[in-house]
């Protein structure tokens, strides 16, 4: 390659200036060049984009590393994100795998825990086209604060190697539109202050 044949790069640190969605491009500033530098539209480096792929911009202001090609400022890409004094690291366990998000949203695991964390701020979407398997070594707990309704095509079938609690502070309301059917290897034990029959 010869000296007329080499092409300058330049790896510099830029702000984001605006965003295009739609191109999944964006401008930066370059402040070291001047209060008013702002670059033509760069592409931004993805980890994948075909078949697996993921979609994820910037903010405005979010401080980034750039690879520009040639002396000017229309040809180059940004290669990522970097933490300042302005944005601080979420954490600093080398251990954990953080995400976070502005409306407080955050999934964390924890190698040396062994413990997956997640936060919801909102709600929670999830559709599944094959089989749902749980195994648990350990007891399961929920706390919810509202109801807990559920639709189900099929049966319902629930079995327990010991015994089953049902605990209601209200009222227990049973209807079937076919037969109630009812075995014990036992005795039937009731107390009621009276039973009405309709």
């Amino acid at each position: 390659m010869s000296r007329s044949d080499k092409v300058a790069v330049a790896l510099r640190t830029a702000f984001i200036s605006s965003i295009n969605p739609e191109k999944k491009t964006a401008r930066v500033k370059l402040p070291d060049l001047g209060e008013d530098v702002v670059s033509h539209e760069l592409q931004i480096l993805r980890r994948r984009s075909r078949g697996d792929c993921e979609y994820w911009m910037y903010d405005e202001g979010e401080e980034v590393w750039c690879l520009f090609c040639g002396h000017g400022l229309e040809d180059g890409i940004i290669l990522g994100a970097t933490y300042s004094e302005k944005d601080p690291l979420p954490v600093t366990d080398p251990d954990k795998h953080h995400v976070a998000y502005k409306d407080k949203t955050w999934f964390e695991y924890d190698r040396a825990a062994h413990k997956l964390s997640i936060h919801i701020e909102g709600e929670v979407d999830a559709y599944v086209k094959g089989l749902i398997h749980l195994v648990c070594d350990g007891d399961v707990m929920a706390k919810i604060a509202g109801r807990v309704q559920a639709e189900v095509e099929g049966d319902i079938a629930v079995e327990s190697k010991k015994n089953i609690s049902l605990k209601a502070g209200g009222d227990i309301d049973i209807n079937a539109s076919g037969n109630i059917g009812l075995t014990a290897g036992g005795g039937i034990k009731g107390k009621a202050s009276g039973i009405d029959w309709n």
